[in-house]
């Protein structure tokens, strides 16, 4: 009897996981999503193709959207993200793309579809000058702009609403950095020089004042080593500052040799050891460090010069295991088409290919292993109009030409993956598309 009734236990629990395992295998219901198109620039097109992608880029789903109809979905991922193009004469002539966004939260999504080259960006006009000095940052699918007048805009990615937020002590050239939903502005200059205020700036509850930093700093980067934050550059004294518990303590600050005008990248990092390559675009020359934690002490234990190729106002960019150090000029003023991989494993630079428009003062940044080259200049002035595509060191043409240069470093965001925004400082803002350029 009691074996009988053992077994008949057994039976029960494992009929009650066959029930759960075929309902979790089960397709989810029919979905009916509202698709809405936002357009900030005319956009003449016959049809509209739409395809659900999932975190990965799987395709799902693949139709053409009808106007005013929802579409029925009926296999789906929890998580998805909508590509829309826009087709005129059998060509593609726009597209867009949403965040990514939970279906049990959202059943409908504001899509974004612009042509695909790069034109005009209005949407913050008049709430910010062209002449303006702006820095962005992208936190939980909103475009977050802070201005040298001390303004906040907020940007909504699945409305694509433009709302003032809040605003912070004014002054230019400011570190932003995110950690722990809240985005830090630390350091920049006024009109009295540089300045060591630290505020937050809270989505939720608005702005606050933090620590000072222990030196003042214009034009810092942020690496984030773990949980820690180590500011570093922008100012001559050779000092870094790290942020370890943002609630209780203040910045801990090390002498690094680390000084202004200086490009740093993580190469990487234990609990306990941080490797660093720091790259001076002044004097195109490049250093190792390696600095230790104790605690909360901090010091460098090593630290050595990098043979490459020297290049001036060039850039360097990680990307997985490598970094890549490409554009730039000369001692000679001319400019350097070759591109270099750092092998971090190796701790040295090898050639690779070259650049098909050879340039300095430019942006770079990786979006999906890929390097997206944007903007510079000439060393006779011209601005430079090509985008280019780089992976491991090998350029390729985009087909994306600036509609209104110049564009220099440091004024090109990717935002979401998706797009890229440039706000420069005296220039027209722009805005292109980046998914077609990686199919």
């Amino acid at each position: 009897m009691i074996e009988e009734k053992i077994l008949k236990k057994i039976r029960f629990r494992i009929f009650s996981l066959l029930i759960l395992f075929l309902l979790s295998c089960s397709k989810n219901g029919n979905l009916n999503l509202d698709v809405k198109i936002e357009r900030i620039f005319p956009v003449f097109y016959d049809s509209v193709e739409l395809a659900v992608l999932d975190e990965s880029g799987k395709i799902f789903y693949v139709s053409e959207l009808q106007p005013y109809r929802s579409v029925e979905l009926k296999n789906y991922p929890e998580k998805m993200r909508v590509l829309l193009r826009a087709k005129k004469d059998n060509s593609f002539i726009a597209e867009g793309v949403s965040p990514i966004f939970s279906v049990k939260k959202n059943n409908s999504v504001s899509v974004l579809v612009i042509p695909k080259k790069s034109v005009l960006f209005p949407l913050f006009r008049p709430g910010i000058r062209t002449e303006t000095w702006v820095s962005l940052v992208e936190m939980e699918n909103n475009l977050f702009v802070f201005t040298e007048f001390g303004e906040i805009f907020k940007l909504d990615y699945l409305t694509w609403k433009v709302d003032r937020v809040g605003s912070f002590t004014p002054r230019r050239n400011f570190l932003l950095f995110v950690k722990s939903g809240r985005i830090f502005i630390a350091g920049g200059q006024n009109s009295q020089g540089k300045v060591n205020i630290v505020e937050f700036f809270d989505p939720v509850s608005g702005t606050f004042n933090f620590y000072p930093l222990n030196i003042s700093r214009s034009g810092a980067n942020a690496i984030f080593w773990g949980e820690n934050v180590l500011i570093a550059g922008g100012e001559d004294k050779g000092y870094c500052e790290v942020l370890t518990d943002y609630e209780n303590k203040p910045f801990i600050s090390f002498p690094c040799g680390i000084t202004l005008n200086s490009h740093t990248v993580i190469l990487d990092f234990s609990e306990g050891l941080a490797k660093i390559l720091v790259y001076y675009p002044e004097e195109g020359e490049y250093e190792i460090l390696y600095i230790i934690r104790e605690g909360n002490k901090f010091k460098v234990s090593y630290r050595e010069k990098i043979l490459g190729i020297k290049r001036k106002e060039g850039v360097v960019v990680k990307v997985g295991q490598k970094v890549f150090a490409f554009g730039g000029y000369s001692d000679d003023r001319i400019e350097i088409a070759d591109c270099e991989s750092f092998d971090i494993d190796r701790e040295r630079f090898e050639i690779g290919g070259k650049m098909i428009e050879p340039r300095f003062n430019f942006s770079a940044f990786e979006v999906f292993g890929n390097v997206i080259v944007v903007g510079g200049k000439k060393m006779n002035n011209l601005p430079v109009f090509k985008v280019e595509l780089m992976r491991d060191c090998f350029f390729s043409d985009s087909g994306i030409e600036l509609s209104f240069p110049p564009k220099f470093s440091g004024c090109a965001f990717p935002i979401f993956n998706s797009y890229v925004v440039m706000i420069c400082e005296g220039s027209v803002p722009e805005i292109f598309p980046l998914i077609s350029l990686f199919q």
